[in-house]
């Protein structure tokens, strides 16, 4: 049983501005590679906000994928998402990079997936990757405008394109072939223009079978997170096809869960309190995504990104195997978990980072039945990818 779960808000947010760079003329050729040396993270000040719960479990690493200098296969440009092979090989996808290297599950490389091109089986911005349960890959390219497919002899097999204005992000393969993404809306009308997400089933074609979230809201292109708001939403899927979604808030804490017909299976809500960023995060964010939008081709110019004031209350969702559902929360410097029984809303424990990790409040998480894994999206040093175990 394999899905792929993306939990933080930086790959989301870095997939849906890569979506973005349709809607500007001039952009959308080849993506620029990001300037070294942009972006150093300012040292954040951790003792301001909510004070985080003691955890009732840890996530211990117990090995790393990637070096700073030396054999290339181990040296990333971006880690933008893992995933994990049911025999345990690890998939991780360089988005810089432009394809998907495969390691066995002691962390020897085996192969790379893809290159960047514009032809078949090559890529101009990959943003997400799921591995289908019989071992085939889907990847989702924003700036080429696709979906590519390939075996799971990892030979290139088709493609699925005709998406308006672009392809589905934060892809999760399921059973039979089907998968489930969040797909950009963009709408102009007489009431302006308006933009929008959807979170939606599809099989094998650019239409939906079953849409379970769509929200769209009018979009200033000078004020980019504020037209996103409350239109983005936080996803994971299991293998059988049940979907949980909670929309991206600063006040509420919302999760849904949906069965595999698309009907509501239960809700979870629970009370919170808006948790103020530090000047030093929202200096961060700026700075890291407006590199990104310029680095995927926006003009600088129209490269605006001004944060919401406010920490999100859930910061991703994922499933692992034992069926039991992760909500991260986001109201915390450090990555922070409760965990939910299978098939209900009941807490069974929550779960941190090791707090002796280097780096642990940089960390995000991505929760899947393969493994628990977590990453830096804008490390200081060099990208890798941490193989965690839960003690």
């Amino acid at each position: 049983m394999v899905s792929q779960s993306k939990l933080g808000k930086w790959p989301l947010i870095l997939s849906v501005t890569a979506s973005l760079m349709l809607l500007y003329p001039g952009c959308g050729g080849e993506a620029e590679q990001p300037v070294e040396g942009q972006g150093e993270r300012a040292d954040l000040d951790t003792g301001t906000g909510a004070s985080m719960p003691e955890p009732d479990r840890l996530l211990v690493p117990v090995d790393t994928i990637g070096i700073e200098i030396g054999d290339s296969n181990y040296v990333f440009g971006q880690i933008a998402a893992a995933d994990f092979l049911p025999d345990g090989r690890i998939g991780i996808l360089d988005m810089q990079g432009c394809y998907i290297g495969i390691f066995s599950p002691e962390g020897e490389f085996l192969q790379r997936i893809g290159r960047q091109g514009s032809g078949p089986g090559e890529f101009l911005l990959p943003a997400s990757f799921s591995f289908f349960p019989d071992g085939g890959i889907i990847v989702a390219d924003a700036m080429a405008g696709r979906l590519s497919l390939f075996d799971s002899t990892f030979a290139y097999e088709d493609e699925i394109t005709g998406f308006f204005p672009s392809p589905p992000v934060g892809i999760i393969a399921i059973n039979d072939g089907a998968f489930v993404g969040m797909k950009p809306l963009f709408e102009q009308n007489e009431q302006g223009m308006f933009m929008g997400f959807e979170i939606a089933r599809y099989e094998d074609s650019n239409e939906p079978t079953l849409v379970y979230f769509s929200e769209t809201q009018p979009f200033d292109p000078a004020d980019l997170a504020g037209s996103f708001g409350e239109s983005i939403a936080f996803f994971t899927a299991t293998q059988d096809g049940r979907v949980f979604v909670s929309p991206m808030s600063d006040d509420q804490y919302v999760v849904t869960c949906y069965d595999d017909t698309g009907a509501v299976s239960f809700d979870i809500e629970r009370e919170v309190e808006r948790v103020p960023k530090t000047e030093e995060e929202i200096r961060e964010e700026k700075t890291m995504v407006e590199e990104r939008m310029i680095a995927g081709g926006m003009p600088p110019e129209m490269a605006n990104w001004n944060p919401t004031p406010y920490r999100l209350t859930v910061g991703g969702l994922g499933v692992d195997d034992q069926d039991r559902l992760w909500v991260v929360r986001a109201s915390y410097r450090q990555p922070f978990a409760e965990v939910y029984e299978p098939g209900g809303s009941q807490v069974l424990f929550t779960a941190a980072l090791d707090p002796s990790m280097p780096d642990a409040e940089d960390l995000m998480l991505l929760v899947t039945p393969g493994g628990i894994v977590a990453m830096d999206p804008n490390p200081e040093d060099y990208p890798r990818l941490y193989l965690l175990e839960l003690r």
